[in-house]
């Protein structure tokens, strides 16, 4: 058994744990985020948009949580083009919901 330094370790810990996918991680926690807020802005002002959005931030966090693992992706996926097509469809349920959140209700 050859006889590795403590640095030596170190370095290849860390090189494992770049290359297993973990920065994927910091999606999963955006979304989780994100969908905390929907749900709580959901649940101060009931509207449709709010829920919608909360709705599509809490699937595409599931989404990125099945990256992440390894479901929907192997280690090689490094080049992300699915989200091209997610972020925009975030981004306009999300300012959707923005402005129906501020929007004052007109009375009956």
């Amino acid at each position: 058994m050859p006889s590795v330094s403590f640095g030596e370790r170190c370095f290849h810990s860390m090189d494992d744990m770049s290359r297993s996918g973990n920065w994927e991680n910091v999606f999963v926690i955006a979304a989780g985020m994100m969908t905390a807020v929907h749900l709580v802005a959901g649940w101060q002002r009931p509207r449709r948009a709010v829920i919608v959005s909360g709705i599509l931030w809490l699937l595409y966090a599931f989404y990125e949580h099945q990256v992440a693992i390894g479901v929907l992706c192997d280690a090689d996926c490094n080049i992300r083009v699915d989200l091209v097509f997610f972020f925009p469809i975030l981004g306009l349920a999300t300012l959707s919901a923005y402005h129906s959140y501020n929007r004052t209700r007109r009375p009956l």
